[in-house]
């Protein structure tokens, strides 16, 4: 990959870090200043934060790699109990979180090393 390809990405990362950044600024300013709008308080949080980052990193890699799987399911789990109060799911989605760990490390992609 020569330096015109990686200063475009770059550039392009940036962008899309900054237009997420500008609409979380907004949706915050518009929950602040027009209390007509009704934004849930789970919107904006950071158990969705992690599954925004765990999406885009997601996408950046092809979702090849566990890392954004990770987060967006760590996100998912605290999000649930944010927005079902009545119910704690953490009792439910850790095990599951642990048994998809272990399915994943036993039936996931072989990788083959080298001697």
């Amino acid at each position: 990959m020569n330096s015109e390809n990686i200063s475009k990405t770059g550039r392009s990362n940036k962008v899309t870090t900054g237009v997420i950044f500008l609409l979380l600024g907004v949706v915050m300013l518009a929950k602040s200043l027009v209390p007509a709008i009704d934004i849930p308080d789970w919107l904006i949080s950071w158990p969705m934060l992690l599954i925004v980052l765990g999406i885009a990193s997601g996408v950046k890699h092809k979702f090849r790699r566990p890392g954004a799987y990770f987060a967006i399911a760590i996100g998912a789990a605290f999000l649930v109990d944010r927005i079902y109060t009545g119910i704690n799911f953490h009792h439910i989605i850790f095990p599951v979180m642990i048994l998809a760990t272990g399915l994943h490390l036993m039936f996931g992609r072989k990788t083959v090393c080298c001697k």
